[in-house]
């Protein structure tokens, strides 16, 4: 995992930040230009987390978590390895 501080969210980039504090996202991750990541959450290998997608601060997406287009997940939130999460 790679951390990295920074104040506007880039998904360009292997390493993807967000606005306050780290976002860890693992590099075989694959989430959209245009989700929403909150400060301190971690993001673990192969999550696929689609566009329009908000998720709140200090969450924990497990291995292999696919999160549809428009979710919402709020704060201090943990989802458990290969959980599909749909609108």
């Amino acid at each position: 995992m790679r951390h990295h501080k920074s104040k506007k969210y880039q998904t360009s980039q292997v390493l993807k930040t967000c606005e306050v504090s780290e976002v860890s996202i693992h590099p075989t991750a694959d989430v959209s230009d245009g989700a929403e990541i909150g400060a301190g959450t971690s993001i673990w290998h192969q999550c696929q987390v689609r566009e329009d997608v908000h998720i709140g601060s200090n969450c924990i997406l497990g291995k292999g978590v696919y999160v549809d287009f428009g979710v919402k997940i709020g704060d201090n939130v943990k989802v458990q390895n290969y959980v599909s999460i749909y609108h």
